[in-house]
């Protein structure tokens, strides 16, 4: 079996097994890892998630709760319209 960045057998050099399961030679992947991307070279899964993957995260569940608050507000404001507009 042959590292799929460089392609020399894996037997040869030191290896790291990702969490997806895809092995790499150890300087091969890690090189990749902190210079090019932080995901596995072959499937694109996250080894470690970054840190601006988690504040991406946090800022979208955000913007949904934010969201969700004000299409509350205004179906309590319409509620209270139709009610006033009833009486």
């Amino acid at each position: 079996m042959n590292c799929p960045l460089c392609a020399f057998a894996l037997s040869l050099r030191p290896q790291r097994k990702l969490r997806c399961g895809h092995v790499f030679h150890e300087h091969c992947v890690a090189r990749w890892l902190a210079a090019l991307d932080d995901a596995c070279p072959v499937c694109k899964q996250y080894d470690e998630v970054p840190d601006r993957v988690l504040e991406h995260r946090e800022r979208q569940r955000a913007a949904r709760e934010d969201a969700n608050k004000r299409k509350q507000r205004r179906r309590r404001a319409q509620e209270r319209e139709w009610c006033n507009n009833a009486a």
